[in-house]
């Protein structure tokens, strides 16, 4: 078995997207399908995440040794976006949320959770309203899942964006913000700045630090 002295020990964790040394965890999409679809926010990806959190927490318990995890993803189910929110939330070290490429959909709700949020200079964030995870079965079953999601997944969601956004824009209303979410809104790195959906754009030679 691998020591912490051995180098395969750390390769053996960055195989998996988390790198032991600089503190950091890839939170990106996996090979698409046969079909094109591409893997984003899913069961698996949460695993890694948690699991890479809660061993970065452990090499530093008392909380003084900062955490990034990078973003690079299409979005995809909430479930999973919300068990990486919580574990990010949760850690007692300060995590950074560095969005690279694309932090679509739940994608740009997880680079909410960081202490600082950073977004790559051609970075793009797009939020929307999102779609239902799917349900089948029993009518009545499907009636309860549909109303869970409208009625408290989805207003906990915009609360995340939302209160982001008065933060630097105070005047916003629920109407605006909404009808900003019931489609794609698109924007650049510079644009999720000023919108308060990011706290910075990450600076050249920084993210390898």
């Amino acid at each position: 078995m691998a020591s912490k002295k051995d180098p395969d020990f750390f390769q053996l964790f960055f195989e998996h997207g988390i790198d032991v040394e600089g503190r950091a965890i890839w939170c990106g999409s996996t090979n698409e399908d046969s079909d094109g679809a591409e893997h984003g926010v899913n069961h698996a990806m949460a695993q890694k995440v948690v699991k890479g959190l809660y061993i970065l927490e452990r090499l530093a318990p008392q909380g003084d040794k900062p955490i990034k995890v990078i973003i690079n993803t299409p979005g995809g189910d909430e479930y999973d976006g919300y068990a990486m929110i919580d574990a990010i939330k949760s850690c007692k070290n300060h995590v950074t949320t560095i969005a690279l490429g694309k932090a679509f959909s739940m994608g740009a709700y997880l680079l909410q959770a960081g202490d600082e949020r950073v977004i790559a200079p051609n970075c793009t964030l797009m939020f929307h309203a999102g779609t239902g995870n799917g349900v089948d079965g029993h009518p009545e079953i499907m009636r309860r899942w549909i109303n869970f999601e409208c009625d408290v997944l989805k207003p906990r969601l915009d609360k995340i964006l939302l209160d982001r956004i008065r933060e630097k824009k105070p005047e916003i209303k629920d109407r605006k913000f909404h009808e900003m979410n019931d489609f794609d809104a698109i924007m650049t790195a510079e644009q999720a700045v000023e919108w308060g959906l990011a706290d910075r754009i990450l600076e050249d030679g920084e993210l390898f630090l």
